[in-house]
């Protein structure tokens, strides 16, 4: 599926030009624009049920009700996802994320990446969304208590707010939790905190994510609670 990432990294817009037969699936409210020819089916986030046997249609319905209702409470994604195709021209789709800031493209082979809430954007038809339930000192952090992994093979887009930053982690490496993207199936990571008591209350870190193994991983040059923290004493009382 061909693709172009345009205006990286403060203000990233994704241009995706479509076949027929080919499949774009999209967070809902994520559209900026597209060919007047351009069909959209809006369906319930998650994975879909088989087809055939009425009771596993039924199973599946009710299965992505749950993910999808799972996405959008506790992973910070939206209930619905949007699937866009073409039947007889060739046409495009212009996609952008809510927040300013860098989108990246991930190619998947029969892969996993493990997203943070809120960082979906797009992807091919062969790649399942789910929500993976991500601990309580994830709630606790601001990640939420689920991420969504992204698996199988196909094209994946996510966005973050500011630049997106890849780099190759051996071993550990810690990030602040505001600042996590995604990282690969490869590596895994766990909560904790800087320091002692008055690390967490008085240094500005708190809590941070440490990431072990050897894989790729993605982080943001921006942190969205930090923004919040900076407006919330302009505001009006």
């Amino acid at each position: 599926m061909e693709h172009e990432i345009l205006y990286k990294p403060s203000y990233a817009m994704l241009r995706v030009a479509l076949r027929p037969g080919d499949k774009l699936l999209a967070e809902a409210g994520a559209m900026m624009g597209m060919s007047a020819h351009v069909s959209v089916k809006t369906g319930l986030a998650g994975r879909h049920g088989k087809r055939g046997n009425p009771l596993f249609r039924l199973f599946g319905f009710f299965w992505r009700l749950l993910a999808a209702f799972a996405r959008k409470m506790l992973g910070g994604e939206s209930f619905f996802i949007n699937t866009y195709s073409v039947d007889d021209a060739n046409g495009e789709v212009l996609l952008a994320p809510t927040m300013s800031g860098d989108i990246l493209h991930h190619r998947l082979e029969n892969g996993a990446l493990t997203v943070q809430g809120g960082s979906f954007l797009a992807a091919s038809e062969g790649v399942e969304i789910k929500a993976v339930y991500a601990g309580l000192w994830g709630f606790l952090s601001g990640e939420g208590l689920f991420m969504l992994r992204c698996t199988g093979t196909g094209d994946l887009w996510f966005n973050a707010y500011g630049a997106i930053v890849e780099q190759e982690v051996d071993g550990e490496f810690i990030v602040d939790t505001g600042h996590f993207v995604a990282m690969d199936s490869r590596l895994s990571y766990h909560v904790k905190s800087v320091g002692g008591l008055k690390s967490m209350m008085f240094s500005g870190e708190g809590l941070v994510m440490s990431i072990h193994g050897k894989g790729k991983l993605y982080t943001q040059t921006r942190s969205l609670g930090g923004l919040v923290g900076w407006v919330r004493p302009l505001l009006p009382m």
